[in-house]
């Protein structure tokens, strides 16, 4: 009988042994498998970052080829074209009178190409930091006279390094631009927001507004979600309000801030 007794002793705890064996192995080899697969979206989110920095970098050289196109192009004709009116001025002073409007009219398109280019060149921009790249920007789209912007400018630095700066701005521009080509607005009111370490840039205008979800299902919507996608690079948030009569506010802020608010 004790012999039967130890017997059943020592299956049992070599059934227990192997039933911990066995909840071990799959713990490990769970924890593996979720490891790697941490380790795929890694990689993948890497890689898409990567590739997003690189379309960056092609874009901006590509804008800045335009900007030196702008000035050696067109730049040159309009002072050649500026030149020539002045010989004709002197050649015929009876026409001067009759040339001063349109003198006053070249001036003015030279003076909007040079904030155009400026716009356009990525250096210039790091250099001078968003603050005054925007406010280069509100002054060049109020000379062309089709509505009214309202420019909130923060007082404090901005917490941003030159390239982060750079991403946020073309994505201020892209905004600015869908919104004078879609919206049919009077007014576009921009707030930009800096307390501490958070920042906050708004962009909002009365126009027709549009459904949101529709837009975004559609292939009219990849520019939004691009624009999402380049915020995150820099570990910012985009969020969108818009409705069909509504206008359309949009707003970049840091993602801790709408974290805190949830």
């Amino acid at each position: 009988m004790e012999g039967i007794g130890i017997s059943i002793i020592s299956i049992t705890f070599l059934i227990l042994l192997l039933v911990i064996g066995m909840v071990l192995l799959f713990f490990i080899s769970g924890k593996q498998k979720m490891q790697q697969r941490m380790e795929l979206i890694e990689t993948r989110l890497a890689f898409e970052q990567e590739l997003r920095q690189v379309e960056a970098e092609v874009s901006e050289q590509i804008l800045k080829q335009l900007g030196r196109e702008l000035h050696d192009n067109i730049g040159q004709k309009i002072s050649a074209l500026g030149m020539g009116m002045e010989k004709i001025c002197l050649d015929v002073p009876a026409v001067s009178d009759k040339m001063a409007s349109l003198k006053v009219y070249l001036d003015t398109t030279q003076e909007d190409l040079r904030l155009l280019r400026k716009g356009l060149d990525h250096e210039h921009l790091m250099q001078q930091g968003i603050i005054k790249s925007i406010s280069q920007e509100v002054e060049r789209i109020q000379r062309l006279q089709l509505l009214r912007i309202h420019w909130e400018a923060p007082q404090e630095p901005v917490p941003l390094n030159r390239n982060e700066q750079l991403v946020l701005f073309r994505m201020f521009q892209e905004i600015i631009q869908n919104s004078l080509k879609h919206a049919q607005a009077k007014n576009i009111y921009i707030k930009f927001s800096i307390k501490e370490k958070t920042i906050r840039l708004c962009i909002r205008d009365d126009g027709r507004g549009f459904d949101l979800d529709n837009t975004l299902s559609q292939p009219s919507g990849a520019g939004l979600k691009n624009m999402k996608e380049r915020s995150m690079l820099i570990h910012l948030k985009l969020q969108i309000k818009t409705a069909p009569g509504k206008g359309c506010e949009i707003c970049i802020h840091n993602i801790q801030e709408n974290e805190d608010q949830e």
